[in-house]
């Protein structure tokens, strides 16, 4: 999972997501591009984020500018799609807690050269 480098705040707490991970196909995840929140700051629902509120677009802690973000030009082949609520992958009919799909947001990368490290 990309993370931003700026600070040892932002490599624990700042994180990609969807509007939503449940009910979608691997191509809705590299067309719906995600965006950075702080975790623990998003809605009470984790699994439905219906609302970009909570989205930022610099460290709450350094200050600094967060990296933009692209698609990988070589994304994991096996991504989790989840349609029952978040019990189990549709890709590999595990239940989520064996599941070795790639998450969503592993499609995606930091472009390199957007990120200045401390």
């Amino acid at each position: 999972m990309p993370t931003p480098q700026c600070c040892q705040y932002s490599k624990y707490f700042i994180t990609l997501i969807f509007e939503s991970y449940f009910g979608h196909d691997p191509d809705f995840f590299k067309s719906s591009k995600p965006f950075w929140v702080v975790r623990g700051a998003i809605s009470d629902d984790p699994c439905n984020y219906k609302q970009r509120d909570r989205e930022i677009s610099f460290c709450p802690s350094c200050g600094k500018e967060l990296p933009d973000i692209r698609l990988k030009q070589h994304p994991p082949e096996k991504v989790t799609v989840i349609t029952d609520g978040g019990y189990y992958c549709d890709t590999c009919k595990e239940r989520l807690m064996c599941c070795t799909c790639a998450k969503p947001d592993e499609l995606w990368e930091i472009v390199p050269g957007t990120e200045k490290d401390k």
